[in-house]
């Protein structure tokens, strides 16, 4: 890193803005005091001359010590900082790649469809009534309240009630029908 410093000086001449006024003012003074030995002295010719002169240099003074232009130096520093930063070259360089040859045989695939296992029963652990597999029922139970088994005994040993609809049609079917009492 490279450091320069170069220091610049610039002189500026400027009045200040002020000053005008007060010229006017000592101005208006100067004519009151020339009225007052006017009027009140009543000075005449030579003597009168004379002091409006002595006012007239006065005046000139003032307005020279009024009206002079003030320098103003102005100090610019500048500061040049250079960093050097490497340059990146781009750097080309050629592989040869290996040609690979594909070649694509057709293999049949056989894919063996999963067996769900069936049970012959169905049971709701909500509901605790048990179903026979195809009932109308068993197929509206949720899976999270599904309960399956292959024997009806063992519905039976957690004192689940049969359904009505499908389990009647089995002991009609088995002729167990029990005959009601009159």
């Amino acid at each position: 890193m490279v450091r320069k410093e170069n220091i610049s000086i610039i002189e500026k001449k400027e009045r200040q803005k002020g000053n005008g006024f007060i010229a006017l003012i000592v101005s208006i003074l100067l004519i009151s005091i020339i009225l007052l030995l006017v009027v009140g002295f009543k000075l005449r010719g030579y003597s009168l001359g004379w002091s409006i002169a002595g006012i007239l240099l006065f005046y000139i003074v003032v307005l020279s010590f009024l009206f002079e232009p003030k320098t103003i130096r102005e100090t610019i520093k500048t500061i040049v900082e250079t960093i050097e930063k490497p340059i990146r070259v781009p750097f080309v360089k050629t592989i040869e790649k290996p040609v690979i040859k594909i070649k694509e045989v057709e293999k049949p695939i056989f894919i063996e469809p999963k067996k769900k296992k069936e049970f012959n029963y169905v049971a709701s652990t909500e509901t605790k009534t048990y179903h026979e597999n195809d009932c109308r029922f068993s197929k509206l139970i949720k899976k999270n309240y599904k309960l399956m088994d292959d024997e009806e005994v063992y519905f039976k040993r957690l004192k689940y009630t049969p359904c009505k609809s499908c389990i009647k049609k089995i002991i009609v079917k088995k002729g167990k029908h029990k005959k009601s009492k009159k």
